[in-house]
């Protein structure tokens, strides 16, 4: 009966992590955008600013450049999850110590969520890694900004998308809307990211993340490897038992 046991909380065990898995999967790969052209390439040469990171404490002080000089990007056709694994990468560095950007998470509007512990990223600390990534995308032009007024005789980025004010302007617009689109998306990344990190854990000794939960869950489904010859040991366990202690030996 304890192998019984054994054998069914070990499946339990491995069907939540396969779920929380799948959970995620589809939280990744879901996300069908319309519109919004060519993937874009995160990288410093697209930025159109100088980006720093300027506390308060526990936030660090440093340009935002030097934080991702060792980047090196997965190899994904997925948007999102491109965003939410460099956004991932980012806010691991950005305060010191390092595991204090576990105490916080991004919200709607600031609203209040599940754990109550966890304080709301500071508005100007979300600006910037908003802005941030935006402009390593190539849409940190004001011209693109909601509610901006851009001149199209005068501004060298309208000029160089088209031939005619009709072509730029409608080039204008479209870019405009595919901003929009982007910034929702960075804005579900960071937060996806936020929550994330949350599962790793932080080795003081050796300056470096563990992914522990990650672990956690890998044994858990290689477990399920070994799962039927446990399943198979307890029935025959059990029968054994039966025979010899129950059936009634032939007369």
């Amino acid at each position: 009966m304890r192998l019984c046991n054994l054998a069914n909380s070990l499946l339990g065990q491995i069907q939540c992590a396969k779920l929380d898995r799948s959970n995620r999967m589809i939280e990744l790969t879901g996300r069908e955008l319309s519109g919004v052209g060519s993937k874009p390439t995160i990288s410093l040469r697209n930025c159109v600013r100088i980006w720093n990171i300027e506390g308060p404490p526990p936030f660090i002080t440093t340009p935002m450049e030097e934080l991702i000089e060792n980047y090196k990007p997965k190899g994904s056709n997925n948007l999102f999850q491109m965003f939410a694994c460099f956004y991932r990468f980012l806010v691991m560095r950005i305060t010191d110590p390092p595991h204090r950007i576990q105490s916080y998470s991004l919200r709607l509007n600031g609203k209040r969520g599940r754990k109550d512990s966890l304080e709301n990223l500071p508005r100007h600390i979300e600006h910037l890694l908003l802005d941030f990534v935006e402009d390593l995308i190539g849409f940190g032009h004001n011209e693109l900004k909601s509610g901006a007024r851009a001149n199209t005789t005068h501004s060298k980025y309208v000029l160089s998308l088209g031939n005619t004010d009709a072509e730029r302007q409608a080039a204008l617009d479209a870019k405009v809307q595919t901003r929009m689109v982007y910034r929702n998306e960075l804005f579900k990344a960071l937060q996806l990211a936020l929550r994330d990190v949350r599962t790793y854990t932080y080795d003081e000794s050796k300056k470096v993340w563990i992914a522990g939960d990650r672990k956690l869950k890998r044994a858990k489904l290689d477990a399920s490897i070994n799962l039927r010859e446990v399943l198979d040991d307890s029935m025959n366990l059990t029968e054994a038992y039966d025979q010899e202690n129950l059936v009634p030996a032939s007369q």
